[in-house]
């Protein structure tokens, strides 16, 4: 499973993108170069990396809703955050805070 740790609006949340949220994706239809099928991902991504927290055992961080976010969230914040939803589609790393670059060795994305 693909886990990122992300920081949003001061709380941090796993990321997890899972069969479920790509077909949820695919049956939706989102558009990811819009906001409304951005945030409807990272919603989704957060729900499913609430699950597998309890799934496992473990306390999950919760979630925000899509409206959460379109209500509360500043755009620039929405940008760095498709970097660290990027990373957990691809797996390139597990659970490290995706806000921090130094923290995660790997280079920031090209502003």
């Amino acid at each position: 499973m693909r886990v990122v740790e992300v920081e949003v609006l001061g709380k941090k949340y796993d990321l997890v993108f899972s069969i479920r949220v790509q077909m949820k994706m695919e049956k939706e239809k989102w558009d990811t170069e819009t906001a409304e099928g951005i945030c409807s991902m990272l919603s989704a991504m957060m729900e499913a990396g609430d699950k597998l927290a309890k799934l496992e055992g473990r306390e999950g961080k919760g979630y925000l809703t899509v409206d959460d976010l379109a209500d509360r969230m500043d755009p620039a914040e929405l940008v760095r955050l498709v970097h660290s939803m990027t990373e957990a589609q691809q797996g390139e790393r597990n659970v490290e805070a995706a806000d921090d670059p130094k923290k995660a060795g790997d280079t920031p994305p090209a502003e």
